[in-house]
């Protein structure tokens, strides 16, 4: 990288105000968005995959956990009515943001909700199966990497 910075930094450019922070560990470990002030546009990069199933970099430092907190820092700083360029998919807005929020937590509570039943990683991974992202793009590929990834991670 030719910059580094701690949390974010602002670019003015030609009349726009481009704000840059740095996301908690989600895809790997050191994310970032951009929001374009006056165009009211967020950049997510990998922070939101729009009706795609992400990969969680777990050895480049991602985290299904992270994940969450990164779009939650993300979510109470746009507007609503935001428009979001995702790191892949789609152009979408805060709705499908969210959307992939809800993915990721429906990751979570059932790898929180398996482990606390005691299920081991490789029952949990035999079975685990979220019916209504089936049909986002990557699915067959990757969702049992994410499944595994919360997993891990859960206590």
């Amino acid at each position: 990288p030719f910059m580094t910075f701690d949390s974010e930094f602002r670019i003015y450019l030609g009349g726009e105000t481009i704000q840059v922070w740095h996301v908690p560990a989600s895809h790997t470990d050191g994310g970032s968005v951009a929001y374009f002030e006056k165009a009211n546009v967020l950049h997510t990069g990998d922070l939101c995959w729009n009706k795609i199933i992400p990969f969680i970099d777990v050895k480049g430092g991602g985290s299904a956990n992270g994940y969450l907190a990164a779009i939650d820092k993300v979510i109470a700083r746009v507007p609503q009515n935001v428009k979001v360029i995702p790191g892949h998919g789609e152009v979408t807005d805060l709705a499908g943001l969210k959307a992939f929020r809800q993915y990721i937590q429906d990751v979570i509570d059932a790898a929180n909700k398996a482990k606390a039943a005691g299920k081991s990683k490789e029952a949990f991974l035999n079975e685990v199966d979220l019916a209504a992202y089936k049909d986002w793009r990557g699915y067959a590929d990757r969702f049992k990497d994410n499944a595994e990834a919360a997993y891990d991670e859960a206590k």
